[in-house]
């Protein structure tokens, strides 16, 4: 019993650390963060990383593992296969309204997968994967 506790602390460490160091004020950092936790299934990692909307359910979800009921829903259909074939940031993140943007991480064809992140008092949280078409996606302002 003490050696799968053990485990599991140093999974949720390790998680930890890679959440931290994350400058939160920069919406392409929190995506890329974001993406490499979930290209590794490191529930821990992620958990820090998502908005108020979304902090208990990754957190109970990172505590859970596997076991959780939600695991296969996070990890599989098509915001899994834009995730897991992104190659970080692939451009500038757009605002989409007042205290939300869209962070690029790939495309096919006319539509641009995006990590939709929010702000909040500790910086931008992330929100949910979309897919919003290429020419809804372009028209967008840049990120300043």
């Amino acid at each position: 019993m003490r050696i799968l506790f053990g485990f599991f602390l140093a999974l949720g460490l390790a998680g930890a650390a890679l959440a931290q160091g994350v400058d939160r004020s920069d919406p392409a950092m929190v995506a890329t963060r974001f993406v490499d936790a979930y290209k590794a299934r490191d529930l821990a990692a992620m958990a820090p990383l998502m908005d108020a909307n979304n902090a208990d359910f990754f957190a109970e979800l990172a505590a859970e593992g596997r076991a959780h009921p939600a695991y296969g829903r996070v990890f599989s259909g098509w915001r899994a296969d834009a995730i897991d074939a992104a190659n970080g940031v692939s451009g500038a993140a757009r605002v989409r309204r007042e205290g939300e943007v869209w962070v690029p991480i790939g495309q096919s064809g006319g539509e641009i997968f995006v990590v939709a992140l929010t702000a909040e008092e500790n910086g931008w949280g992330v929100e949910d994967i979309l897919s919003p078409g290429a020419a809804d996606f372009d028209v967008l302002p840049i990120a300043r």
